[in-house]
This record gives structure tokens, sequence and C-alpha cells, in this order.
């Protein structure tokens, strides 16, 4: 049974509370990293009390949360002009990005929902990745040489063992890790989501943005911060129209032809914020509405597995980025069931050690 370190804990809430802040770069760094260690845990490697986490989803997450406010041109350091909003190395690079798109006149969720579809369904061209490499190194140089340096009691004290090799490549395998204690870990892995409440890292985030930008509402403030849970990322449309020339499809979870249906997240959207192909299935819309936020169980995954697995040789058929998008979700597997049972890992972690309600017919 794991049990959570409370030195551990007022060590991590000591850092949200009480960190003195010249920028906003520690509080998306907890953000990024509670994202990362929750969302990739089949990436993360524990030895003894040493965890070994993957950068490359950490500069990733970084990437889109600070997307909104360089739209925006919202400051989010102390000590700076009042055009400067990270550090111009980064923002002359994120603004190289938006030039390679055709933006002119499109409101800034449009320029975030054009980046992040095209990012996401691999459709970046050969410029657009170069200046995305480039962006994702200074990204990952900042991170290492600022907030994990800076934060905690001394240098280094909660990020350590930090390996940046080299990169040539968008390959989330090549850009190196970092290391926390297990400790550490566990207070981002089990309590991570109620830590962002916005009594804690989001509500920081958001005075310490309105204490730079006076002129806004907090309200704004707030959907920049947690633009990347709404809407934008949960379009099922690419689902949809592949099955749009058909009358009948195959329920998920019921496995009856229906006509009438919604695509659903396996692992519902608003707690594991994943809206890769793989995660995205029809489902007849009474058992969708009555599943809604609820983590299946894993006797029903594993009862519907063939099911899955048909839709996902489908997707890989019709999609040439499927295979990726599933392996940085779920791990890389030779099997079908294999990725599976790590689909149902994910389920039992939600349900048993985080608590979230569970789904059966």
């Amino acid at each position: 049974m794991e049990v959570i370190n409370l030195n551990a804990l007022r060590k991590i809430n000591k850092i949200i509370e009480k960190d003195n802040l010249s920028s906003s770069y520690k509080l998306a760094l907890l953000k990024a990293v509670i994202f990362t260690v929750n969302k990739y845990d089949h990436l993360v490697e524990i030895e003894n009390n040493k965890v070994k986490i993957p950068f490359y989803f950490l500069i990733e997450q970084w990437f889109f949360d600070y997307l909104p406010f360089l739209i925006n041109k919202i400051k989010q350091q102390t000590n700076k002009t009042a055009s400067q909003i990270l550090n111009k190395k980064i923002e002359n690079l994120y603004y190289e990005l938006f030039d390679s798109f055709k933006i002119e006149n499109l409101e800034w969720k449009e320029i975030y929902s054009l980046i992040y579809y095209n990012y996401n369904n691999y459709k970046l061209n050969d410029n657009q990745q170069e200046i995305l490499l480039k962006l994702f190194r200074e990204i990952r140089n900042t991170i290492k040489n600022n907030p994990m340096k800076y934060i905690g009691d001394d240098y280094y004290s909660i990020f350590f063992d930090i390996n940046t090799p080299k990169v040539n490549s968008l390959d989330y395998t090549k850009f190196g890790y970092f290391c926390i204690d297990k400790e550490i870990y566990q207070v981002f892995r089990y309590l991570g989501y109620n830590l962002l409440g916005l009594n804690t890292i989001l509500k920081r985030w958001r005075d310490f943005t309105l204490s730079l930008n006076p002129n806004l509402q907090v309200d704004d403030i707030l959907q920049f911060i947690t633009f990347d849970l709404n809407s934008v990322l949960r379009d099922t449309n690419i689902i949809r129209n592949l099955f749009k020339d058909n009358k009948y499809v195959r329920c998920v979870w019921s496995g009856r032809k229906i006509e009438d249906y919604d695509i659903d997240h396996i692992l519902p959207f608003s707690i594991y914020f994943n809206n890769d192909i793989w995660n995205l299935m029809p489902s007849d819309k009474k058992i969708n509405n009555k599943k809604r936020d609820k983590i299946p169980h894993p006797k029903l995954v594993e009862k519907r597995k063939n099911i899955i697995i048909d839709y996902w040789n489908l997707y890989k058929y019709k999609f040439d980025y499927f295979d990726i998008q599933r392996e940085k979700s779920l791990g890389i597997f030779s099997k079908e069931e294999d990725y599976i049972n790590s689909l149902i890992v994910k389920c039992e972690f939600l349900i048993d050690k985080v608590g979230f309600d569970y789904f059966e017919l």
C-alpha cells in the first residue's frame, strides 16, 4: 500500500504557498510535472527512492501552457519591460512559429487550436518542426536553469540528476530526463490534481499575473491559465467524420449496432486530458450519458477488448500517426493485448488509488 509522506507534502505545499515569485515559471513547472507524472506514468522509471521522468512531456506542457500568454502578450515576469513576457529567445521562436501559420485576423483561441491540431496530428511542415525543435531546446534550458534550480529551499533541492543531451529531432525519447525523490513523486502522482485547485497553484498563478497586468479581468486570466483543459482539445469530429458514411456503428461498451451515437473518451477527458485517436470510441448515447466522467471498470475494458482492438486496427489503417500517439500514451508493445493491459492499469490506478468513480454496464 502506497503511503503519502507528510514531510514531502509539506515541502510541496511550502513551495506553492511561500516560494518567492519573480515569474510564473515555478508554478508552470509544478503544473507541468503533475500532468507529466499522471499522463505518462508508464514512461516513469522508479528505482529505490529515485524517480526518473522524461523531460519531453514537461517541455510540451510548458509550451502549450504559455501559448495564450504569448498570443495575448500578457506579462509573466517582474522587472522586465512591458513588452517582455518570457525571455527573448523563447519569445522570438514562439513568434516565428506563429508567423509560419496563417493567423491574420484569427482570435487567440483559433490560433491556439490551429497550432495544437497541427502539432497533435503530426501535420507540422519541415520549417515548423525546425522552429519547434529550437523552441523546445530553449524551453528545456530555461526550465533547467531557472525554476528547477531555484524551486525549494536550496539549489536543485527538488529536481536533480537532470540530463539534457543534444537533440536533433522532436523525438520524445531523445530529450533526456530529470529526477525527483519518490516521496515527492507520490505527492504529485496521488494528490497532484488536488494541488492544481483554485486555492493553490492556479490561484497563485492567477494572482501573480493579475499583479503584473492589473488591466486584465480575473476570469480572463484564469481562462488563459486553464485553456488547454477546454473544448479545443476535446474535438471528436475526426472520428465522427470517419464513420459519416456508415449507417450503423458498434457501441464500444455494449457491442450493439447503433445509428445514433456519441464519440466517447475511454479515459474521460475531464480527468485524463487526452484527445488522442486511440482514446476515442463510438458509444451508444444513452450509455455514454451514464458513463460521463467515470472510469471504465477494468473488467469492462477486458470484456470489450476485442472491439477496442478492432477500432484501433481501423484507426491505424486510416491515420498514419496513430501508433506514435498510442505509444506515447500507453507504452511500446508488440501485441495489441499489451496495450489493453496498459489501459487497464491506468483505469485501476484512477479508480483504486485516486478514487474516481467507475463505470460498468
